[in-house]
Parts: structure tokens; sequence; C-alpha cells
């Protein structure tokens, strides 16, 4: 049990709360090109976790979209996780660098996308329930991926 303003407060009622209508996905990084929904390759996943793996193209789509709704994203390499909450563009919309949270010093840095990119391995980012996560991801420059 927590609390939420002085209240208590159940996990679930809390990210009700947080979430609203949302929900938390996670979207790995397909290393051999396929798409789709599969079991977590984190050791440390519970066994009924799935995620959506896509394309690196997909992954980095998928953060600028949550930081142009003003939303964080929670980001992985293979051995941690860390928090992007804003970037840095140039004149044509390609991300130059991304402002860090971090749970190591320096805490809070401005790090290359280059390097966030070569180092990607999942986002977590809001989605609405049988939304792009539950079907498909359609890429904006792309036709809709058939469902699973």
């Amino acid at each position: 049990m927590t609390h939420l303003e002085g209240k208590a407060a159940s996990p679930v009622q809390l990210a009700r709360a947080m979430l609203g209508d949302e929900e938390w996905t996670e979207f790995d990084l397909s290393r051999d090109g396929v798409e789709g929904w599969g079991p977590s390759h984190d050791p440390d996943a519970r066994p009924e976790t799935r995620v959506r793996y896509v394309g690196l193209d997909v992954m980095i789509d998928l953060i600028h979209r949550s930081l142009a709704r003003g939303e964080a994203v929670v980001w992985g390499t293979v051995d941690h996780a860390l928090l992007i909450y804003g970037a840095d563009y140039d004149g044509n919309g390609k991300p130059l660098s991304y402002l860090i949270k971090d749970s190591l010093p320096p805490y809070t840095y401005r790090a290359s996308a280059e390097t966030i990119h070569a180092t990607l391995n999942d986002v977590t980012v809001t989605t609405q329930p049988d939304s792009i996560a539950r079907t498909s991801y359609k890429h904006p420059s792309a036709g809709a991926s058939p469902k699973p």
C-alpha cells in the first residue's frame, strides 16, 4: 500500500491516478527484423511480460512522439534503465541530444542522440488501450502493418 495526496492507495489506484486511461507499453528492439508481440528477453521481467518488438526507427519515433506530448520516456540499455525527459533538434527535426535522468551520477545530463540510439534496447511509453501497442505500429511514413 502506498499513499496519494495523504490517502491510502493500492498499486492499481495509483496507476490509474497517474496514467488515466493510458497504460505503459514496452517496445523492444527487434534484432532480427521480425516485429510483433513476444516474451521479454529481460531476465528480471515477470514470466507473463509481453513486449512489442520493433525496429530502431520505430523506437526513435516513439521517443519523439512522447516528448512532443510532454511525456517522458523510459529507455533501457541491455543492463540499465533511464529516463528521457527532453531533446534538442536541428532545423529538420533530427534529434541532436536528449536530456537524461539517471539513477547513477551525474544523475541528470545531456547525451548525444547518436550515442543513445546506438545503445537503445527498449523504450516504454504511454499508449491508449487497443491502440498501436495492441495491434500494430503504423510509422508515419509507411502504411499500416498487418495485425499479429
